[in-house]
């Protein structure tokens, strides 16, 4: 490598290796440490310091003398100096593609393609992205990422770069081939054999990614501030489920500092505190549930200042003593010095009556001078004190169901307005704090989880509203409630942080979700109010059997339409069915049963949102299983499974509803169903059932997982220390007298059980996914003599393909896309591309 960087430098010189010489003899080798990395030797400079005088004054280390093959002193310092390396070190890549490159080049060739002002696409070997370890593609691209003519590679690879945690280069490569052709819908050319077995070569790929990802993290995000660091940088702190506070670069993405962890439980709470007198990063102060502390990101330092439950924060100006915090505990509100911990003012909870639960603080400045603290809690009202006596100065209507946020903003005449939003009210009302009346607005009816304020460049301030059921965001003019901005919902669940930053000259929004990513928005180039993308949502599949061909492929998402998908092509037609008149609702389920009956047409089951089911038919019936549930009694269709029958008797739909019921429906020829009802003991998260005799054998996930025939009590059940599992599958392996079942759970976690035998894991557990696992099934391949567990999740993406006896993870694949379901194609649905033997893995995501 280093003569290629030499002729790099100096194309005219012929004797590179006299010019390394001359360079490891000098004064420079004193200062440089060695290692070996990948096989490789590697040398670096001990401090950054030493990197640092290299870079600026490099005669102070090396020989003052003109080296062997140059005509001058190179200046290390151009943008054409780092050209000149890309394209040498490009050249050497490409050279030899199948060797894994150098250490050096893995962590800084994209550094040097940033400077020299040619990271693309030309520079920029495919082969080389899969081991590349900088990191941080995405913000040297800028964020958001914007694909250009000459991009287009690394911003694919930009879109799955802040999930590949410890992904192996196979899976890299694999998930890069994959997301380069996302949302084309086209067939994708495979090769007749695969470079490298074994693997995940894409076909077609409808998915739609996105391209604003600042972070993916470990933990669902509470809470989400944005700070000036020491040099100016944007920073993005992020508080976490897991009580860790999380720092990202806003232009690079990359991590700011260590994490401060081990401040308990939900980081809820946060506000960012000026450093004062020091010529530093200001400080954070986080809320959690075992106290509240003080962080210094320049130095990693953390005080503890008040113990108990933190509920909410906010920071206020006293005239007579500066900038004090406003802190909701369990116990109470108070006011503290924010420097040194003192408390000012403090109010207990009242004793007569069930303590609220606070949600959110804020402060309101009058125009007389007064400062209210607006406290948004469980509840019809919000009360109002005087912040600085913490008396109360009476009180505002809320939605009825408990208050989420709190935005305090001037309208355009210069008065103040306060924001009241609820997620479980679904809306959001704003008031006039001085005269207690509610401003007229067009209605604003949807579940807010987080607000914040965005200045739009052409409508002035508007309010962001981050969703608390959807992941959705929609920026409203407060004058009027006029919606002018709706995000698509990348998030997949809710939005608990919003916040506003300045990354170049426009202004963009950050959101933080459960879901555990950050995102950056730019709305008017975001906005879909006029594009929606119902039509690609494809959060359930399943395969529809025919008597003679191969299966049909079936999604659907908008509850007008249910899609039919071509295996070879990923082209779209609508099933031909009467769809249903809902508007605003969504299909909720799918399932057909496993093998086409000679007798009758095959049926295809959909549950949707309002509740009802419905039996579907190719031949464009449909009839109804259940009726709309009444707005007392909502419940709807989660999981549907057509039990394993012989092809004499009818089909039997087993459908697992929100409201804990279990319901079998026995079609006839006539399809008047018969119903037999379980009631269990939660909402029936998935089912799966495997033949066993006379009567098959059925697992319910509920609260735990249940084992039953139908129709008959449960006989077994797993423990209850796995929690709640996602998804189920049974699967059977060689020499096993009957099937295992495989359970996905919460905590990411894959267990595999016999059911005769449940107290205890009958093989070694699954571990890798990050988050639920939302979605299972069974791969029966040809190269492998048992079959392969497929799964999927939603938290980070992946699909992984699993050897239960070993577990061992075979194969891994990066979607950068919330998977919620999985199907296999056999082998001879591609026609004579099928031939190979090779079945295909289709996953929906919404």
């Amino acid at each position: 490598m280093s003569p290629a960087a030499v002729r790099g430098l100096e194309p005219g010189c012929d004797t590179p290796e006299a010019t390394i010489r001359l360079v490891r003899n000098s004064r420079l080798t004193g200062y440089l440490t060695t290692a070996v990395e990948y096989g490789r030797a590697v040398y670096r400079p001990i401090h950054e310091r030493v990197s640092e005088t290299l870079r600026t004054a490099p005669h102070t280390l090396l020989i003052e003398q003109i080296l062997p093959g140059f005509d001058g002193t190179p200046d290390t310092g151009s943008v054409q100096v780092h050209a000149h390396l890309t394209q040498a070190f490009a050249r050497l890549l490409e050279a030899a593609p199948q060797q894994p490159p150098h250490p050096y080049l893995r962590r800084h060739l994209i550094a040097h393609a940033e400077a020299g002002g040619v990271l693309d696409d030309a520079h920029i070997p495919a082969s080389f992205l899969p081991f590349e370890t900088h990191g941080r593609i995405r913000g040297a691209l800028g964020l958001p990422v914007t694909a250009q003519a000459g991009t287009r590679r690394l911003a694919a690879w930009s879109r799955i770069e802040p999930f590949l945690a410890d992904a192996p280069p196979a899976a890299r490569a694999d998930s890069l081939a994959l997301a380069e052709h996302a949302g084309t819908g086209q067939p994708l050319p495979r090769p007749d054999t695969l470079p490298r077995p074994p693997s995940l070569g894409p076909r077609w790929n409808r998915l739609h990614l996105p391209n604003n990802i600042l972070a993916g993290t470990q933990s669902g995000i509470c809470q989400l501030v944005t700070f000036r660091s020491a040099d100016q940088s944007t920073i993005v702190a992020a508080g976490h489920v897991d009580g860790s506070v999380t720092m990202w670069d806003a232009r690079t993405g990359v991590p700011f500092g260590a994490p401060f962890s081990n401040l308990g439980p939900y980081a809820r709470a946060m506000t960012v505190l000026s450093a004062g007198r020091r010529e530093t990063a200001p400080l954070l102060v986080v809320g959690s549930d075992a106290g509240l502390w003080r962080c210094d990101p320049d130095t990693g330092h953390i005080w503890n200042m008040l113990d108990g439950r933190i509920r909410a924060l906010t920071l206020f100006t006293s005239p007579h003593r500066g900038t004090l915090l406003a802190v909701a505990t369990s116990q109470g509100v108070l006011t503290m010095d924010p420097y040194n911990g003192a408390i000012v003012s403090e109010r207990p909870r009242t004793l007569d009556r069930r303590p609220a639960t606070v949600h959110a603080l804020e402060t309101i400045t009058l125009p007389d001078g007064q400062t209210l603290l607006a406290i948004g809690e469980d509840g019809s009202h919000i009360p109002l004190l005087d912040a600085h006596t913490l008396e109360s100065a009476g009180q505002l209507p809320g939605m009825g169901m408990g208050t989420s946020a709190l935005q305090a903003f001037t309208d355009r005449h210069g008065q103040p307005r306060l924001a009241i939003a609820s997620r479980s009210g679904k809306g959001v009302r704003i008031f006039d704090p001085v005269t207690r009346r509610p401003q007229p607005h067009a209605p604003i009816r949807r579940s807010v989880a987080s607000t914040a304020q965005f200045p739009d460049p052409v409508y002035g301030a508007l309010l962001v509203l981050g969703s608390g059921v959807d992941g959705s965001i929609t920026l409203v003019d407060p004058a009027d409630g006029e919606q002018l901005y709706t995000l698509p919902a990348e998030h997949t669940k809710a939005i608990r942080g919003l916040a506003v930053l300045r990354v170049g000259r426009e202004p963009l929004v950050v959101s933080g979700s459960m879901d555990g990513t950050i995102r950056l928005w730019d709305p008017a180039r975001d906005d879909t109010h006029d594009n929606p993308r119902a039509d690609q949502h494809a959060d359930h599949v399943t395969l529809l059997p025919r008597q003679a061909g191969p299966p049909r492929l079936i999604s659907g998402y908008d509850a007008n339409t249910v899609i039919e998908i071509s295996p070879t092509t990923g082209q779209t037609t609508s099933y031909p069915h009467d769809g249903p008149d809902l508007p605003g609702h969504h299909i909720t389920a799918l399932a057909a049963p496993e093998n086409a009956s000679r007798h009758r047409p095959t049926p295809l089951a959909v549950g949707y949102s309002d509740g009802s089911l419905r039996i579907l038919t190719e031949e464009g019936d449909h009839h109804a299983l259940q009726t709309p549930f009444d707005r007392t009694r909502r419940s709807h269709a989660r999981t549907l499974l057509f039990l394993p029958t012989v092809p004499s008797q009818p089909p039997v739909l087993a459908a697992g509803f929100s409201n804990s019921c279990l319901v079998y429906y026995t079609l006839d020829d006539e399809y008047a169903p018969y119903r037999d009802t379980l009631h269990t003991d939660g909402t029936i998260r998935a089912l799966a059932a495997a033949p066993a005799g006379e009567s098959p054998l059925l697992a319910v996930a509920t609260r735990t997982v249940r084992l039953l025939h139908p129709g008959q009590p449960a006989h077994a059940r797993l423990p209850q220390r796995i929690g709640s599992p996602h998804s189920l599958a049974f699967i059977t392996l060689p020499d096993a007298p009957a099937p295992f079942l495989a359970t996905g759970g919460a905590d990411g976690v894959i267990r595999l059980w016999n059911p005769t035998t449940p107290r205890r894991e009958a093989l070694p557990v699954l571990q890798g996914h990050r988050g639920k696992v939302t979605a299972l099934t069974v791969l029966h391949h040809p190269a492998h003599f048992q079959p392969l567990l497929i799964s999927a999740s939603t938290d980070d993406t992946t699909i992984r393909a699993w050897d239960c006896q070993t577990g061992e993870e075979i194969l891994r694949l990066i979607t950068a896309a919330p998977v919620t379901s999985l199907a296999v194609l056999p082998p001879d649905t591609h026609g004579q591309d099928g031939q190979d033997g090779r079945p295909t893995i289709v996953f929906g995501s919404p």
